[in-house]
């Protein structure tokens, strides 16, 4: 049973569904996100239980063929790291849907931004290859913008959602930056997490270029998890936000940036990571502080 796949893909099959359905359908289209994201969080407590956490390596892998000639395939799995923060995620989208009830206007297409956000943050801290953790994570960022442009609250929304869309538009373009650096400096045709890890474990980047490649990946993971100073977007973005999108925003997709940095920033660039750690340091004081 490709667990994974299912825990990913079926709040965005639901959101297909919503897409083609009459915008008369409000009473489905909340069948359909809540179906869904308790399927995804059922499949995630059933992977989470026969996780075994003795084992080295990937658990319930999953690989198909994708973008051949950048070297980057669909590739799911689930390691301690994943693990530990899939069960959650789960917990939260299903949380956010039960939540949506609160919504009372332009039904149909706030159920599928949702659904797309639920999907995409989900398949976001399983997926395995840099290509399409960078895809998931977009796709679950793009609803955020919308939802508090469109169903915010208080004067101030539109405000909250330019900032927020300008800050978290940076910090996507670095992150993307400095991935496309990896793969570059890595001079290894694959985009696989597993693949690359084990290259550049055997054949670093020259230090230098890791500490340009790291500052730029830590600049951008860092804005995506609010780390100051450039956390200003978050308070003013979730008060406005309708609350299931402010849900799953602070309580899964800004975890994504920590995540970057563990994942793929630290292991791949560590002459970087050892360069740059003691000033994330001081800026994760700063975010303790202010």
């Amino acid at each position: 049973m490709p667990w994974l796949t299912l825990i990913v893909m079926g709040p965005l099959v639901a959101a297909v569904l919503v897409a083609l359905l009459p915008k008369e359908y409000r009473v489905l289209f909340r069948l359909l996100a809540l179906g869904s994201t308790l399927l995804s969080l059922l499949g995630a407590v059933r992977v989470f239980a026969g996780f075994d956490p003795a084992r080295a390596g990937l658990q319930f892998e999953e690989y198909a063929g994708w973008i051949d000639f950048l070297g980057a395939g669909y590739h799911l799995g689930l390691d301690g790291l994943s693990a530990a923060l899939l069960l959650p995620t789960a917990v939260v989208v299903f949380a956010a849907a039960c939540w949506a009830r609160e919504i009372a206007t332009r039904e149909k297409e706030f159920y599928l931004l949702l659904l797309v956000m639920s999907g995409g943050v989900l398949g976001a801290f399983v997926a395995q290859d840099l290509l399409l953790m960078f895809v998931f994570h977009e796709l679950a960022l793009i609803p955020t913008f919308l939802g508090i442009g469109i169903w915010g609250r208080g004067e101030e929304r539109e405000y909250a959602a330019y900032k927020l869309t300008i800050y978290l538009t940076v910090g996507s373009l670095l992150v993307l930056v400095g991935l496309i650096g990896v793969y570059a400096g890595a001079e290894f045709r694959s985009l696989d997490v597993v693949e690359l890890r084990r290259h550049l474990a055997a054949d670093p980047m020259p230090a230098g270029v890791q500490k340009a490649v790291f500052g730029t990946l830590m600049l951008g993971f860092g804005i995506l998890a609010a780390l100051w100073p450039f956390h200003t977007w978050a308070p003013m973005g979730y008060a406005t936000a309708p609350s299931p999108i402010a849900v799953i925003h602070a309580g899964a997709l800004k975890n994504f940036g920590l995540y970057g940095l563990i994942r793929v920033a630290t292991p791949m660039l560590p002459d970087g990571a050892a360069f740059w750690l003691p000033w994330l340091g001081w800026l994760a004081l700063g975010n303790i502080l202010y």
